[in-house]
């Protein structure tokens, strides 16, 4: 699960990173960490901060301290890809001789990649031939690109011949003649080479396929790798290959890994998994479930479900007195997704890969769903319109799902459900603990000053096994699995709009830097309980603390864990850091200060008391008009 860990310089204490006006494709799911203060002395040497994970070569410059996907994480190890004739029952009776076919039908027109000696041997396209640098022919598609897409199998080429379909290559060798080369986030068969050397990321069935050496055999359709490797200079790219392959120094063996910045820079069947504050590397999706179809049935949301697959287009209608809404697609299984466009009803479109870029970051942070919220920034308020939209994606899943989430006014009030993992409070004594009801009225002093009212604050306790296993959160895959623990506070669509908030005793990561909290949105799926982006997570541990930052200034912990929650809440509702520790990339809100280009980030920055400052604290709480905006647009602040 991608998450972010925030680093704080001396004296300050703040949070996480995105890509520009547009976002990184990785971005933030916003997470704070600290220096592990001497809690509850009053010369403790830090505030609680934040880090940045990461985990290629270090000459990179890109952190070390994220870790592998392990066998047992939940990653599939025994995936292999489909075969064309999955759907084909396997004791289908072969036709008999004299079943009506008739021997003078005509040859069997070859397929993509088919050898070939004229346009009429290939079923589709054209043969590319022997004179144009294809040996023996080669049957494929021609002229592909945004207007004539590729099929299924086939990737969008350029070759000498022009742009063409060429075949997806797999474990298994490409014909003769011809090799697996890569082709962006893809393979493909093409002339030359030598099949027996496939550079780092492509498929392969064994290790003499690779130029590495090593093949993962357990990774969707394999995946060629070198094993030992120090710096990326190891990694096996081959001639000319354009391709990020570095090595991945925080595992044992270190190996080598595909650089990406998008899910679709990686092959069909992987992610892109963060390791900084905007890349990430190519690992199999794990595909997991992301709610439990009982869940869809009872919902009060009214979530629509469809059969498909490949392009998806979910139409949805906006009422005339609509302010703003929020449209959230969804794969029931946890396929990951590609948001394109949204068709408006004046004719025009929401280009979500284009200037609505930042309106794609939860599918590219978290795979399977992408709540949009609409319009997304001030500068956008055309794009809202009443009448029929629709939807237009691509997903490899079976099944997608969406609902519409519509407000008529501001949002004006936002509910909580506070889940406590055995933090030595309880659902019962909570409403009158003093720390805590401290800690909730600076939260919602930060909100009220935005024109949004804590409303019903509930509490639940999380017991048993879950208490044992979560109260200590010891992997970044426990943050996901204690929010399928929530569930909706009541049946009606009112009690379902409500954020959840996990409280633990601590984060303890490997390599986590003293984590405060994870937020598993920007924006979250507002209303849906039970799944692994549920809401946010949150350490207690500071709660009736006293310490001093690293200027000596003391620190009250209730304050300053409202505070930083209010910053996590923040990411949940749709708002981004005011500027990235690139100091390059900042947030989409054309009123928010930043601090792009400046050489002492991050001191003397004009954005260093905005709530989304990239290191939250105690004292930064500040939001500007367009921020409030985002906030009262998110149908979880209600009208």
């Amino acid at each position: 699960m991608p998450s972010k860990r925030l680093d704080h310089p001396p004296s300050l204490t703040r949070s996480a990173p995105l890509f520009g006006a547009a976002l990184t494709a990785l971005l933030l799911s916003g997470c704070l960490t600290d220096s592990n203060p001497s809690a509850g002395t009053d010369d403790a040497a830090n505030v609680p901060a934040q880090t940045d994970g990461g985990s290629v070569d270090p000459d990179d410059g890109v952190p070390v301290d994220a870790q592998i996907p392990d066998p047992d994480d939940g990653v599939p190890r025994d995936a292999t890809p489909l075969d064309p004739d999955d759907g084909v029952a396997p004791d289908a009776a072969m036709p008999a001789p004299d079943a009506g076919v008739e021997p003078d039908q005509g040859p069997t027109l070859g397929g993509p990649g088919a050898l070939c000696g004229s346009d009429a041997e290939c079923g589709a396209g054209r043969c590319v031939t022997d004179a144009e640098g294809f040996p023996e022919g080669y049957c494929a598609v021609p002229d592909c690109g945004s207007r004539a897409p590729c099929a299924d199998g086939t990737t969008c080429t350029e070759t000498a011949a022009g742009t063409i379909c060429a075949v997806d290559c797999g474990p298994e060798a490409c014909r003769a003649g011809y090799s697996c080369q890569n082709v962006g986030g893809s393979a493909a068969c093409l002339p030359g080479g030598d099949d027996n050397a496939r550079i780092d990321g492509l498929p392969c069935a064994d290790d003499a396929q690779c130029a590495g050496d090593a093949c993962i055999t357990d990774w969707p359709g394999g995946f060629c790798t070198t094993v030992g490797c120090a710096t990326r200079v190891d990694c096996a790219r081959g001639p000319d290959e354009g391709v990020d392959n570095r090595c991945y120094v925080a595992n044992d063996p270190t190996f080598c890994v595909r650089i990406c910045q998008a899910a679709s820079d990686c092959r069909s069947g992987y992610v892109c998994e963060a390791i900084s504050q905007n890349e990430g590397f190519c690992v199999p999706d794990p595909n997991e479930p992301l709610l439990d179809p009982a869940i869809v049935d009872n919902s009060p949301l009214g979530i629509t479900c469809q059969s498909g697959g490949g392009s998806w287009a979910l139409p949805y209608s906006v009422a005339a007195d609509s302010t703003s809404y929020m449209v959230v697609p969804f794969t029931l299984d946890g396929a990951s997704l590609t948001p394109r466009t949204i068709a408006l009803p004046d004719g025009g479109s929401i280009n979500l890969r284009g200037e609505n870029a930042f309106q794609s970051a939860p599918s590219q942070v978290f795979g399977g769903h992408n709540p949009t919220v609409v319009p997304g920034t001030d500068a956008f308020e055309a794009q809202l319109q009443s009448g029929d939209h629709v939807y237009n994606l691509t997903s490899d899943t079976a099944q997608m799902c969406w609902y519409l989430l519509e407000e008529s006014t501001p949002g004006a009030t936002l509910d909580l459900n506070l889940y406590l993992v055995d933090i030595g409070l309880s659902a019962a004594n909570a409403p009158n603990d003093a720390n805590l009801q401290a800690m909730l009225g600076q939260f919602a002093a930060v909100y009220g000053n935005a024109g949004v009212q804590l409303g019903t604050v509930r509490y639940f306790d999380v017991t048993g096994d879950d208490a044992a296993q979560f109260r200590v959160i010891r992997a970044e895959s426990d943050v996901g699995a204690l929010l399928t623990r929530t569930t909706a506070p009541g049946p009606t669509r009112d009690e379902v709009l409500s954020l959840n908030v996990a409280f633990v005793r601590t984060f303890a990561l490997p390599g986590g830097g003293g984590i405060l909290g994870i937020s598993q949105g920007l924006p979250g799926p507002a209303g849906l309980h039970g799944t692994r982006n549920s809401g946010v997570v949150f350490t207690a541990e500071f709660l009736g603390e006293r310490f001093r930052d690293g200027s000596g200034v003391r620190v009250d912990g209730n304050l300053y864990t409202g505070n930083v929650m209010a910053h996590e809440v923040g990411h949940y509702l749709g708002l981004f850091h005011t500027t990235e520790q690139d100091v390059r990339s900042t947030d989409p809100l054309p009123d928010t200060p930043n601090c792009r280009g400046n050489a002492n980030f991050p001191n003397g920055c004009a954005d260093d008391d905005n709530l989304m400052f990239p290191f939250a604290g105690a004292d930064n709480s500040l939001l500007s008009d367009g921020q409030i905006n985002v906030l009262r647009r998110n149908p979880l602040t209600k009208d």
